[in-house]
């Protein structure tokens, strides 16, 4: 039994570091939505494939379905970089320091703007329209 564990965990870990290749529609559409980028750092979770890359010199996340239709992309921003409405919000509403920030674009929704911080051991994290208006807010555990 042990040994049945131990080989199933190698094989797990191993797969995890592996080049996940996504299927050629996934690959076409992403080519279409960003001409010259050629970033082979795909990952595959919770049924979307995942390509990481560097957009005008920014940390950038394109997200896409099995079947090759964009779900969304997410771009890193320093604070100053989101509009003046949403820093306006955050300053007034939260007193703790940004540890990330973001623009998210969505196939099916407006642009919104994310901000992480820690709270206390969670990870805090704010959506907001690009008036300020906050759309969400969820909390998760933060993994140290």
């Amino acid at each position: 039994m042990i040994k049945t564990f131990l080989l199933i965990f190698t094989i797990s870990f191993f797969y995890s570091f592996q080049q996940i290749s996504p299927p050629p529609l996934v690959k076409e559409t992403f080519s279409k939505m960003y001409p010259g980028i050629t970033s082979k750092d795909w990952n595959y979770e919770d049924f979307v494939y995942i390509n990481s890359f560097q957009l005008k010199g920014k940390k950038t996340k394109a997200k896409f379905t099995i079947d090759g239709k964009w779900k969304e992309t997410e771009t890193d921003l320093t604070f100053s970089e989101l509009p003046i409405e949403v820093q306006t919000v955050y300053n007034t509403n939260f007193n703790s320091e940004v540890s990330r920030a973001g623009k998210i674009e969505r196939a099916d929704s407006e642009i919104v703007y994310s901000i992480e911080t820690l709270q206390d051991e969670s990870i805090l994290r704010i959506e907001y329209s690009g008036e300020g208006k906050q759309n969400e807010l969820s909390i998760k555990k933060n993994k140290k």
